[in-house]
């Protein structure tokens, strides 16, 4: 999408030059601000995965043996719950960048 809409961008510019049409111009510049927030909340997105997975690694290893019924059972207690946050996460990260996007188009 980012593609085609950087070729849109491309297209519309140069013929506004051609012809002198101040409209298409400032089209073009609102345009660009529609790929700047496109090209931020992908690499919100991308950032969100990387936090996603550091907080899961990190509650997981903070998990103490004394927390595990049978502390022989660690490895498997571990992947289960990785799992478990990696299922809960996304949603709960979509929520933020959601409301932190609403916030930047505020301001």
């Amino acid at each position: 999408m980012l593609k085609i809409l950087q070729k849109y961008m491309g297209d519309l510019r140069e013929d506004a030059k051609k012809n002198h049409n101040e409209i298409a111009l400032v089209h073009c510049n609102f345009l660009l601000q529609i790929e700047e927030l496109l090209e931020h909340n992908d690499f919100l997105t991308a950032q969100s995965q990387k936090i996603r997975d550091l907080i899961a690694y990190r509650i997981v290893i903070s998990m103490p043996r004394c927390h595990l019924a049978r502390p022989e059972d660690q490895e498997t207690e571990e992947i289960r719950h990785l799992y478990e946050i990696a299922n809960v996460l996304p949603e709960f990260l979509e929520e933020r960048v959601s409301i932190l996007t609403r916030h930047m188009s505020v301001e």
